[in-house]
């Protein structure tokens, strides 16, 4: 049962792991700019009950761990997949724990009250930022990658 599962849930993964990254790429080029043109639309976004973000991206956070979790351990024994199922999750693991501090140093700019350096700021915020979907990306061609590697078949038939 675990090696025939092995390969659908490497796919689910890796969907998922697409979903978070093309979302994220989308965000980065049209939704962060527009939030963090103003202090005013930053507020606005932060305190806005239909926009909120957390709704999202912590459950797909989580599908993917979970996904990536058991990727590792049904690919365990396949060194093909290991190696790259185990870069993905430690780089993915990197990718949540900064996600984390930019998440709250947005909460940080509404108290700047200089507005050019209110700008300089968000500025350099983003530019920081764009790593995360970047090292997301590389993450699901490793995982594409590891799919294309042939999955173990169980030896109870002999």
């Amino acid at each position: 049962m675990k090696t025939k599962l092995a390969t659908p849930i490497l796919i689910v993964c890796a969907l998922l792991l697409a979903i978070g990254n093309g979302t994220g790429v989308y965000e980065h080029l049209f939704g962060l700019p527009k939030m963090l043109s103003t202090v005013t639309s930053l507020n606005e976004t932060i305190h806005s009950t239909t926009s909120q973000p957390q709704k999202f991206w912590i459950p797909l956070h989580a599908m993917i761990f979970i996904t990536l979790i058991l990727s590792m351990v049904m690919n365990w024994k396949n060194e093909g997949r290991k190696k790259l199922i185990l870069t993905v999750f430690i780089s993915y693991l990197y990718i949540s724990i900064v996600s984390i501090v930019f998440a709250k140093m947005l909460f940080t700019f509404p108290d700047i009250t200089d507005a050019g350096e209110f700008a300089k700021q968000t500025h350099r915020w983003i530019l920081l930022s764009w790593h995360r979907p970047l090292i997301g990306l590389a993450g699901a061609i490793l995982l594409m990658i590891a799919i294309s590697r042939p999955a173990l078949t169980s030896s109870k038939s002999s």
